[in-house]
């Protein structure tokens, strides 16, 4: 009997500290509604937004996306691509077409791979029906064709490697599956909410002892706009080395690319290709810039499938870096996507299936 006092004791301390632990996320991080559109937060270079629970947008999608399960149906736009295609406003999209919903789901740091993981939990959150009242805009550049082999340090995405650590998903690579029904996993997120907070504070005291330790020797941290262009071109051509070589531009990630779009087109669902805007002086400089346009270009082709190409479209003024919007290029290339696809509907009616663009 003391025996199973003194364990009801601690499974009461243990509730009480977990329930504390939900009540101060709470207060910090209000509780989403999982019947709006799914939304994924943006930079600072993009938009001023409080801080998520969440440590990196990586994280913030596998929870994002578990919660947010399953969808009803509608006649969505569905935006996928990379960090650079997170300029797109969905909001900006969904006025600009019948779409009951416009949502962007492109996530840093995405290869062919790790969109084609992305899509998976999204389209099992949908259901088939879903998919097909949906129109789907690819939003590719250079860096979504880098192989896994130097996009990753293992045979995992680093969305896979974030499912593994949520410990809410296991699987082989390629195939990781939530370890509870998906139904239960809107529930499931919230209960969890103690051990994100908990990641979310080491990870903050992390980097402020970093910036302590910068600032006692006298340095401030590198930023990411600081970073010249030699070291940019460099990055690209470490992650990329067969256009040095002169192989064939990115086997691996193209032969991903036509399983996705074969998986889509079963899925009665269209989709738009799109070529991401790039800064003049990188698109002269990078022999992958080059590559990469001539591989998505021929793919367009051969498969009969629209290409939007909007990699000459922006103005240097609209750029934080070398491929990446700030706020006053991100409005302005959700604007000229918007009338990109009005024009597409115009030459092919039936480009966006069940969803059309207005007339603006």
């Amino acid at each position: 009997m003391n025996a199973f006092r003194a364990l009801l004791r601690v499974v009461l301390w243990i509730t009480g500290f977990w329930l504390l632990l939900m009540a101060l996320s709470w207060a910090l991080w209000k509780p989403v509604d999982v019947d709006a559109p799914l939304q994924l937060s943006l930079p600072d270079y993009l938009a001023p937004s409080p801080a998520p629970l969440f440590v990196g947008q990586i994280q913030e999608a596998v929870f994002t996306l578990a919660r947010h399960c399953p969808l009803p149906e509608k006649r969505r736009l569905i935006v996928l691509g990379a960090s650079g295609s997170r300029a797109y406003d969905a909001e900006t999209l969904r006025r600009a077409s019948s779409a009951d919903e416009a949502v962007n789901l492109s996530v840093v740091l995405s290869n062919v791979t790790q969109i084609t993981q992305i899509f998976h939990d999204y389209r099992d959150c949908l259901g088939a029906e879903g998919l097909r009242d949906s129109a789907i805009v690819l939003i590719l550049s250079m860096g979504n064709f880098t192989s896994n082999e130097y996009r990753g340090s293992g045979p995992y995405s680093d969305y896979e490697t974030e499912k593994q650590r949520s410990r809410l998903f296991a699987g082989a690579p390629g195939a990781m599956q939530p370890r509870l029904p998906r139904p239960w996993m809107p529930a499931v997120v919230e209960l969890w909410r103690p051990v994100l907070l908990a990641r979310k504070l080491a990870v903050e005291v992390k980097a402020s002892l970093v910036a302590l330790g910068h600032r006692l020797r006298g340095r401030s941290p590198p930023r990411v706009e600081d970073l010249d262009r030699e070291w940019s071109l460099k990055l690209v051509a470490s992650m990329q080395p067969e256009v040095q070589r002169g192989d064939t531009y990115a086997p691996e990630q193209t032969a991903e690319l036509e399983a996705l779009l074969d998986e889509i087109d079963s899925a009665g669902s269209p989709v738009v290709l799109v070529a991401q805007p790039v800064q003049r002086w990188f698109r002269e400089a990078s022999p992958s810039f080059a590559a990469a346009q001539a591989r998505l270009q021929q793919l367009a082709r051969q498969r009969h499938l629209p290409l939007i190409d909007l990699t000459q479209s922006a103005a240097d003024e609209e750029f934080h870096d070398a491929m990446h919007a700030n706020r006053r290029g991100a409005m302005r290339w959700s604007e000229r996507l918007a009338q990109a696809l009005l024009d597409l509907q115009a030459e092919l009616p039936d480009a966006l299936g069940r969803v059309s663009m207005a007339q603006r």
